[in-house]
């Protein structure tokens, strides 16, 4: 908790080994560059795309929120996003 809001760190793997996702009172997830508007890059160091689809998107999609702010681009729905990753 912060200043009554709650607030969630998650550790992810694909975009890199050390990517973080915040998420805030459940409604609000800031995924940085984990998931775009596009296919998800996982060619930095420790990157992996079988590792990002078998896991991470099963993992992404128990996350319950409402608007997405991903690193670049516009806010949107996580299923929406999450859609152009389904290779």
């Amino acid at each position: 908790m912060w200043k009554e809001h709650k607030i969630c760190l998650y550790s992810f793997y694909g975009h890199s080994n050390d990517s973080l996702i915040v998420i805030i009172d459940d409604i609000y997830m800031f995924l940085g560059d984990t998931v775009l508007n596009i296919p998800t890059i996982t060619r930095f160091s420790g990157g992996s795309t079988d590792e990002f689809k078998e896991h991470d998107i099963p993992k992404l999609k128990e996350l319950n929120v409402e608007i997405v702010y991903p690193g670049h681009g516009v806010p949107g729905v996580l299923d929406t996003m999450l859609s152009g990753n389904m290779i």
